[in-house]
């Protein structure tokens, strides 16, 4: 008596599949770049405006009466005069 090949399991192809391919889905390589990239973009854009905030608070503008009043071009009026 011949036997007949008995088909597996969905889940029995899906499980040998799996094992033969150690690459993860392309779906989950594309969600790890883009992670990444909004992780770089966005740890970027904080490390700058910690920085300005940092910046603004440790020096006093220009103007502030910190100083000589004759330091460079600060006392100068913008528009020129005409005589």
């Amino acid at each position: 008596m011949q036997s007949t090949p008995q088909a597996l399991p969905v889940s029995e192809v899906y499980r040998m599949k799996k094992d033969d391919d150690d690459e993860p889905s392309v779906w989950v390589t594309v969600l790890k770049l883009v992670v990444g990239a909004i992780i770089l973009i966005g740890g970027t854009g904080l490390a700058l405006w910690y920085v300005d905030q940092v910046q603004e608070n440790a020096k006093p503008g220009l103007g502030s009466g910190v100083g000589p009043p004759d330091w460079g071009i600060v006392g100068d009026n913008p528009l020129k005069n005409r005589r």
